[in-house]
């Protein structure tokens, strides 16, 4: 999974399980090129279906409703004890 917060873009690239080492390699090669200045963020994850990235790595979806929620959550129980 690649973040590209410039273009504000996702970008997904499956692999089947029998295909972890192109999985690696390619990572490899993204981490290159981030590692030499593109402005992207990389990770190689394992989430199952593709729907369950989103799920799991909310943050890499530009998606801050989660954590929106969790620091409301966290206002509200510091203000209650106040």
């Amino acid at each position: 999974m690649v973040l590209d917060s410039v273009q504000k873009k996702v970008n997904i690239s499956p692999y089947s399980r029998d295909q972890l080492e192109l999985a690696v390699s390619d990572y490899t090669k993204t981490e290159k090129r981030a590692n030499e200045g593109e402005q992207i963020e990389v990770v190689l994850v394992s989430a199952g279906p593709v729907g369950n990235l989103r799920k799991a790595y909310p943050n890499y979806f530009l998606d801050t409703q989660e954590f929106i929620k969790f620091v409301d959550t966290i206002i509200a129980s510091a203000n209650s004890r106040s």
